[in-house]
């Protein structure tokens, strides 16, 4: 039905401002609730086209929505915004959704949508993409922003910047907002409500590692810190994935095992045994394979955690008894010598174990 008389009426909506209005906010009327939010394809054809015409005059029409008017005309319009966003199937289009609340003049008016759009969200228990729940973030009252309207977020990232707007605009007792967001960290790890893969965990870890003097941050960041549920979800996660972590994953990895290193979050998991079961991922025993974990592994630290010598004849090993393989890697062996010098540039032993080692495997056939 609806896009049988779009026709009809698309001209007039184009050329009256008022006929826009009324139909918007008839729209507002539409009762809505997650039992029933199916919408086909003509559903999201239609409000595309009415997005469409409300994007090309959205200034002039916001000048002659009055005071009586404006809660019908924005639930109407947060009401079709959030109908294309789950309609979309480019998750990156901001077109006519957003973006329009961002062009509302008025400051108390544009926070008025933006909220009821995440109100939307919540209601329906669905997501938002990460790129516009950053931009919702950024229209609302940080006043309105609280922790049960982070529930439509899909990721880690845009959780925590959402929880950094509200610690920063905290007007009630910190210790009791502390203990909220302890809890509902809690209760998303427990049901996995944000993925958990290699990326999610190098970015947390690279979240929490730098010293700061913001204090939001440092809230945030010591919370996480202390999360027993978190280190569970960590731990857990990364000892599933030892024995199948690619060599494309392996600067990942090294980011979560070494650069971005954490040592609470992190207490259970044996660094050295974690290389050496990537080491011996038995799926990809290709001479990249080796060649990466070398560079990736052995050419980052010197730390005393990282036992070079055992690491390096494991390494070898791998591959000393396949002679197509031990002549691929010799054939690089000048610049994986250059990178493992650089780690440290001033330890003559280390440097001489690893060349000596080298050409022992040469004549080891």
């Amino acid at each position: 039905m609806c896009l049988k008389y779009l026709s009809t009426i698309e001209d007039v909506l184009n050329q009256d401002l008022n006929a826009l209005k009324v139909l918007i906010q008839m729209i507002a009327l539409i009762p809505i609730s997650k039992q029933n939010i199916m919408f086909d394809e003509n559903a999201s054809g239609f409000v595309s086209v009415i997005l469409k015409i409300i994007s090309g005059k959205i200034n002039n029409l916001i000048v002659i929505i009055n005071k009586n008017d404006w809660i019908s005309f924005y639930k109407g319009l947060t009401l079709l915004i959030c109908i294309k966003i789950l309609r979309e199937k480019d998750k990156n289009d901001t077109d006519n959704t957003i973006d329009l609340l961002s062009r509302i003049s008025e400051r108390e008016q544009r926070e008025d949508a933006a909220l009821q759009l995440l109100k939307l969200f919540k209601l329906l228990e669905r997501r938002l993409p990460g790129n516009k729940m950053m931009e919702l973030y950024k229209l609302m009252n940080p006043k309105d922003l609280t922790l049960e309207y982070l529930e439509p977020t899909v990721s880690w990232e845009t959780y925590i910047y959402g929880l950094t707007h509200i610690v920063e605009n905290c007007e009630c007792c910190m210790n009791d907002l502390e203990d909220l967001i302890k809890d509902q960290l809690c209760r998303f790890l427990k049901v996995n409500y944000f993925p958990m893969l290699l990326p999610d965990v190098a970015w947390i870890l690279t979240y929490l590692k730098p010293q700061t003097n913001n204090k939001s941050t440092q809230i945030i960041q010591r919370i996480f810190q202390k999360s027993d549920s978190l280190q569970i979800s960590i731990e857990q996660y990364l000892d599933s994935r030892s024995y199948s972590i690619t060599s494309n994953e392996f600067p990942l990895v090294r980011d979560i095992l070494i650069r971005s290193y954490n040592s609470k979050l992190m207490h259970n998991i044996n660094r050295p045994e974690y290389l050496l079961r990537m080491l011996t991922y038995r799926k990809e025993h290709k001479i990249d394979h080796f060649i990466e974990w070398f560079k990736c592994f052995l050419c980052e630290t010197d730390e005393n955690w990282i036992k070079y010598q055992d690491l390096v004849c494991h390494w070898t090993n791998c591959f000393v008894k396949d002679q197509i393989a031990l002549f691929e890697i010799m054939k690089q062996v000048d610049s994986l010598i250059d990178l493992w010098i650089k780690v440290a540039p001033n330890n003559n032993q280390r440097s001489d174990f690893f060349v000596t080692h080298m050409v022992t495997q040469c004549y080891s056939l």
